[in-house]
């Protein structure tokens, strides 16, 4: 099973978590962060903005030889692979 971050398909929703990651995330780590802090999350965001369809990744394990393969969204943000591998 691979558990994924999946780009959000509500705008809000996606502007909400870029803000989450840019503000609160920093806040919450106050004097403990370090300066490449906000780096990290920059492109933590750019890399749920980029994110590849959960179809796309089903597909691509199919392709590969795996069976079964499901998605499954286990939240707004978050999607649950299983796929079985061949014998």
């Amino acid at each position: 099973a691979i558990l994924e971050i999946t780009r959000p398909k509500s705008v809000a929703l996606r502007r909400l978590i870029r803000l989450y990651f840019a503000r609160v995330v920093p806040r919450l780590l106050g004097k403990n962060r370090r300066p490449e802090s906000s780096q990290l999350m920059a492109y933590y965001c750019s890399t749920i903005e980029e994110c590849v369809a959960p179809a796309a990744i089903v597909d691509a394990l199919g392709k590969a030889g795996f069976g079964q393969v499901n998605a499954k969204s286990t939240g707004p943000v978050l999607t649950d692979f299983v796929a079985h591998k061949p014998v």
